[in-house]
């Protein structure tokens, strides 16, 4: 768990459904994970010591997705999977000097909630979701960086939610 980074999500789903049981939606998150570290090291590629590294990450995703339901009189579960744009960008500031890297890249985003029906219109429940895809170079300060090894930008989000019915 040291090599993974926690942070914040926000998540935004909106579907229509053409028939009973299935139809499509558009879903938007970003995920924010950042990291700092005091003291000196060194890193593989970079000369000299390291005295003081930052580094905020964004991984923006928005696509269309196919969803479908099972739905009760009190309960309603729903399911989606997506494909669409993932946008990354890193923030770095080392030893002072700063680094912004951004790349675009084709990913998926799948979706499993279960939601407790207050209401006609209200709705209370637990959303787990999963957004992947990789990128093999960073557009670093302007210039095309390869990486060492693809990145990943795999992210898993638990959440609890309030939702709206029209």
């Amino acid at each position: 768990s040291k090599e993974l980074r926690n942070g914040y999500t926000i998540d935004a789903d909106a579907q229509y459904f053409f028939k009973e049981t299935w139809g499509i939606g558009l879903n938007a998150n970003m995920a924010s994970f950042s990291t700092s570290v005091n003291g000196s090291f060194t890193m593989p590629g970079i000369d000299g010591t390291i005295n003081s590294y930052i580094e905020s990450q964004r991984v923006l995703y928005v696509g269309p997705s196919f969803a479908t339901r099972l739905e009760s009189e009190k309960f309603l579960l729903l399911a989606s999977i997506g494909v669409g744009p993932i946008f990354f960008m890193d923030n770095i500031t080392i030893n002072g000097l700063e680094f912004n890297g951004k790349q675009t890249t084709l990913g998926t985003n799948i979706t499993l909630s279960g939601e407790y029906k207050m209401n006609n219109k209200l709705g209370l429940g637990i959303k787990l979701s999963s957004t992947s895809g990789k990128i093999g170079s960073v557009n670093l300060n302007g210039s095309n960086v390869k990486t060492i090894e693809d990145l990943s930008l795999n992210t898993a989000t638990a959440c609890l939610f309030l939702s709206y019915r029209i």
